[in-house]
């Protein structure tokens, strides 16, 4: 069972796996909250 593929770690471990849309967030902060939801 021999297999000419070969993976290298290193190289695997390193692939960004996430997909960042830096057009349109998914956390949107508010400028100003409501301090009362937190107490």
């Amino acid at each position: 069972m021999s297999s000419d593929n070969k993976v290298n770690v290193d190289v695997k471990l390193g692939v960004n796996k996430f997909y960042v849309d830096e057009g349109h967030p998914h956390i949107i902060l508010r400028s100003s909250p409501d301090m009362q939801e937190f107490t």
